[in-house]
């Protein structure tokens, strides 16, 4: 099995379960392959059904460190799914869920998991239709976890780009991110 299986970019809605590559990728996680440590499977958009199938064995998997799940058309329906994961998954220490459609419910909700999960170190999450009020929320968890120990992480909302510096975990850095990036802005605040 590749250690880093990236499978070719197809057009939306075009994964099939039956995908050979998704199989083996499963496969590899109920095995608890030592070299299996990336799943990359951004722009498969593979959406909720397919995702909960890979979540599965992720559950009692311990040697996969790196889950890339941006670009796949995920929607809140696969956030518990995905929150059962985390909850019991003791082996990913980054996670990418950039540009799908988890909402502030479904990110909000995902936070919760987020929280307690004691090995994650990287967290990647944008264009997921966060308002600002579900980006606050999302802040607030993600900067507590930051504060208790090696965690970093990057949001993207309503054009801002949020992340925590890692060497000062009382420093956010917001950066506004307008069309024309000659005119972009960044300030540091002082988290509470």
């Amino acid at each position: 099995v590749d250690t880093n299986l990236t499978p070719p970019k197809m057009p939306p809605k075009a994964l099939p379960i039956e995908d050979a590559e998704l199989l083996a990728a499963i496969a590899a996680l109920t095995e608890n392959n030592a070299d299996f440590t990336r799943l990359d499977l951004q722009f498969k958009y593979m959406g909720d059904d397919a995702l909960t199938a890979v979540l599965a064995p992720l559950a009692k998997n311990n040697t996969l460190k790196q889950l890339l799940l941006s670009n796949n058309d995920l929607s809140a329906g696969c956030v518990k799914a995905l929150g059962g994961m985390l909850a019991k998954n003791r082996g990913v220490t980054e996670l990418s869920l950039g540009k799908n459609r988890l909402g502030n419910d479904g990110v909000l909700e995902l936070s919760k998991a987020i929280a307690s999960n004691p090995v994650l170190e990287i967290f990647r999450l944008g264009h997921n239709g966060l308002t600002n009020e579900g980006a606050g929320e999302l802040l607030d968890v993600l900067n507590k976890k930051a504060k208790a120990g090696k965690f970093s992480f990057e949001v993207c909302f309503n054009g801002r780009y949020v992340q925590n510096d890692p060497a000062d975990i009382d420093t956010l850095e917001i950066e506004s991110r307008p069309k024309s990036p000659s005119k972009s802005t960044s300030t540091k605040s002082t988290a509470k």
